[in-house]
This record gives structure tokens, sequence and C-alpha cells, in this order.
């Protein structure tokens, strides 16, 4: 369904590693954030949100302190420069890449959904939404 809706949205822009370009910063910090959360950023993690944002953008990302909490302030940071509300469309679109990233290495940990629960209140929305989602069909 949400490719439908993908299709319906006039501002939806891809870029050639096929993201919307306008969501690529929500995508990376959070994506690595959530990678992270486990301890480490495993590299089937790292290579599935280098497919979703583009190779040298994640570079460009990881140049700097792979920490969670730096994850966590770029994603801030983003959201704060951010001219526009997110809407739910966005919204649904970032967590359903999210949790890609998450199941990327073969299953999604504790820490991870913690990471993902943490993110839901961060972009104002309930942690019942990601619950959901974890629920839906691959």
């Amino acid at each position: 369904m949400c490719g439908m809706l993908a299709q319906m949205d006039p501002l939806s822009q891809r870029g050639e590693s096929g993201a919307d370009p306008l969501l690529k910063p929500f995508v990376t910090w959070a994506g690595l954030y959530i990678a992270g959360s486990s301890g480490s950023l495993e590299k089937s993690e790292q290579a599935s949100l280098a497919d979703m944002v583009g190779s040298n953008y994640l570079k460009q990302a990881l140049a700097g302190p792979r920490k969670l909490s730096h994850f966590r302030d770029e994603l801030q940071r983003a959201i704060n420069q951010r001219q526009q509300p997110l809407s739910a469309l966005d919204i649904n679109r970032i967590f359903v890449s999210l949790i890609a990233v998450a199941r990327a290495d073969g299953g999604i940990e504790k820490k991870e959904v913690e990471a993902l629960h943490d993110l839901a209140k961060l972009f104002q929305v309930a942690p019942t939404y990601v619950d959901s989602l974890l629920k839906a069909p691959d």
C-alpha cells in the first residue's frame, strides 16, 4: 500500500539511489542510529542503508563520529531544519526503511526495537505505530 501512496504523492522525488532526496537525511541518521543501537554497525545493515540513500551519501555520514548520540543529534538537527512538517506518508516511508535496516542482519534485536520506539517519540508518533509495522509481513 505504501507503494501506491508513493505513486500518488506529487512531492515524491526519486534520486539515483531510488530514495526520496528530501528524506535522505532522516533515513540516513535514523538508520545509523538503529544499526548502531545493537552495539556495532553491521555490514549488512550498512549495505541496506547504502542501497536506500546511496553509498557516497552514507560514506559522508560515516566520516564523522560513529556514536549513537551523534547519529541522534544529526537526526534532530535534520528535523529542526526542515521547513515543512513531515507528512504521515513521509514518516511511514522513514520507518519502513528503518525496519528494513534493522532486519538486514537477519532479525531485529530488542535494542533495535527500543531504538525504534525512541525514534517514534522523536517523530511524535506512538510506539504502537512501530509495533504495528514490525508485525506487518516483510
